[in-house]
Parts: C-alpha cells; sequence; structure tokens
C-alpha cells in the first residue's frame, strides 16, 4: 500500500509515469537528475527539525558536520566561529540521555550548533558531511547574502 501510494503521489506531481503490466506497476522518472530535482522543490522540506546551541561534549564530534561549517568544505566560505553537526532525533536523545546537555549562547566561544534531522543525516553523508542536497534544503531561506551565493556555488559544482 505504502508503494502504491508513493507512485500515485510521484506521478500527481509530475515528476514520474507510472506504467502497468499485468500486476507490476512500473516508475519511471521524467527528465534528468538535475530537472526532477527543480521540478521536486515545492515538495520537499527542510530536514532540520530543531537547532541549538550546545557546550561542546564528548561524542558530538562523530556526528556529521552540517549548516555552515558543511558548507564551507563545499564552498569558498570562510568556516563559522563554531562547528555546527547534525544528528537524527534518535541519536540525539542517545546523546543527551548519556551527557548532560548545556544549552550555550551562540556567541560562546565553547559552543557548537547542533541541527536535530527529521532522519538521519548519515544516511547520505559524504566523508563526514550532510550531503550537498540536503545541506542545500536545509539553508535555502538562509537570508545572509553571502550564504546564498555559496549555496549557488556548491549546487554549481554538483555532479548531477
Amino acid at each position: 500500500m505504502t508503494m502504491t501510494r508513493a507512485f500515485d503521489e510521484l506521478e500527481t506531481a509530475k515528476l514520474a509515469e507510472v506504467t502497468v503490466r499485468g500486476r507490476e506497476r512500473c516508475l519511471r522518472f521524467i527528465g534528468d537528475r538535475r530537472e526532477i530535482w527543480e521540478n521536486a522543490q515545492p515538495f520537499l522540506r527542510n530536514p532540520v527539525s530543531k537547532r541549538l546551541f550546545i557546550r561542546r561534549i564528548d561524542g558530538a564530534e562523530s556526528a556529521n558536520r552540517a549548516g555552515l561549517t558543511a558548507l564551507a568544505h563545499y564552498s569558498m566560505l570562510a568556516p563559522p566561529a563554531y562547528t555546527t553537526y547534525a544528528l537524527s532525533r534518535e541519536e540525539w536523545k542517545t546523546l543527551r540521555q548519556q551527557h548532560k546537555i548545556i544549552e550555550a549562547p551562540a556567541q560562546d566561544p565553547d559552543a557548537s550548533e547542533m541541527e536535530v534531522w527529521w532522519y538521519s543525516p548519515a544516511r547520505f553523508a559524504e566523508h563526514g558531511m550532510v550531503d550537498r542536497l540536503s545541506l542545500y534544503l536545509s539553508l535555502k531561506a538562509a537570508h545572509d547574502e553571502r550564504t546564498e551565493t555559496a549555496v549557488e556555488e556548491m549546487m554549481q559544482k554538483f555532479k548531477w
């Protein structure tokens, strides 16, 4: 039932065509990868459910880097003063249980930014950094001109 619904939604969004051969339903995406990405934009949401600053703790370093930290890796943007990490909700819950988490102001030199994602960023991570497409979705609403320029630069370099 879930696959049937997914096929129907992709077809309704005009991202794919569904054909039926006997009892088998086949899905064929319309266009190349870049076209599919651009056409899917209205249906995609920010993967970040919550952002907060915490004091640095052991164990956070194993999380994938995200936000401006990852953007600095993928573009010419200078790295921020703090490191941004991304964890799934389950990973965040485990980290909170293992450590006493202390929230900190963003200006604290001993702070790290933690992004809690709707899904595990590790699923698509590349070399300890969140993937570019998820990073784009997490930063596309940025109101900083330098960030917007760096996001555009990152996407232009993306190999479709």
